[in-house]
């Protein structure tokens, strides 16, 4: 428990947060889902999910909660080492688990946030993107579950290489597309691509890159994926805006920013005294 507040007297002198720290317990959890009602103001009663049936030790993360498409609740449960991550699929009328997806690493597993659902195609299958950094760098896997089955089946790699995927932008159903920001280019820069969404071949085609300048570039995609806006700086301009019109035209960079910045460099430079050095 950490206990900490600005206020030095008082009602609010003390404020309580549940925190693991290390070598103390783990403060206890429990997940639910309760149906809001229409009408009246009967309080619920929630259905618990039954984390126990799949494992019993009791010392572990709810990392990530997820709504599946087949109405179901996807929860990756992370034990205390951070070793093991299990993708759980719970049903949401009875709190009973299936496990979806399992995996281990001896020294440590990264949480994120890259997982995505994919629109389902028929009530009783659905598909999504699993990140995992199985191959030593973090990549998208595209899996399968189908109703009944013990757990979720590969279709393959999406992304692959020694490189890392930083982020999902959009998905494009329609064609068949995934957008994602990375590293694919170099460890210093960070930029937009495109890829398959469907596995065709193993390892997977490389992805296309849609931004062009060098630097680290953060983007905002709508969500019919035909356009984006790219926010991006590197060591000559300061700060870019690029505003597409399409994701293959772009209107010329507008830099206020870097415009900005410049200017006040510039004014420092025209300021500054020179620098002398004395030596005895």
């Amino acid at each position: 428990m950490h206990s900490g507040s600005a206020e030095p007297t008082g009602d609010a002198a003390q404020e309580d947060h549940r925190y693991p720290f290390a070598g103390a317990a783990n403060p206890k959890r429990r997940l639910g889902i309760i149906k809001l009602p229409q009408e009246g103001h009967d309080i619920p009663t929630p259905v618990w999910m039954d984390f126990a049936a799949v494992n019993s030790d009791p010392d572990f993360y709810i990392s990530r909660v997820n709504w599946l498409p087949d109405k179901s609740l996807g929860v990756q449960r992370l034990n205390r080492l951070q070793t093991e991550v299990t993708f759980l699929r719970f049903d949401v009328q009875t709190g009973q688990a299936t496990t979806l997806i399992q995996e281990t690493n001896d020294v440590w597993l990264n949480t994120n946030y890259l997982f995505r659902n994919i629109e389902a195609e028929s009530k009783n299958t659905f598909r999504f993107l699993w990140p995992s950094e199985r191959s030593g760098f973090m990549h998208l896997y595209l899996y399968e579950y189908t109703a009944g089955a013990p757990g979720a089946r590969l279709l393959g790699a999406v992304t692959s290489g020694k490189w890392s995927v930083e982020s999902v932008e959009g998905i494009d159903l329609a064609q068949g597309r995934v957008y994602f920001c990375g590293t694919a280019d170099s460890p210093l820069e960070r930029h937009l691509y495109v890829a398959s969404l469907f596995p065709t071949s193993e390892p997977p085609l490389p992805p296309t890159r849609l931004t062009g300048a060098e630097g680290m570039h953060s983007i905002v995609m709508d969500s019919s994926c035909h356009m984006f806006v790219d926010v991006y700086s590197n060591t000559t301009p300061c700060f870019n805006l690029l505003l597409p019109t399409e994701l293959t035209k772009f209107i010329e960079p507008v830099s206020p920013v870097s415009a900005y910045l410049d200017a006040i460099f510039q004014e420092m430079q025209d300021s500054a005294e020179s620098l002398t050095t004395q030596q005895e």
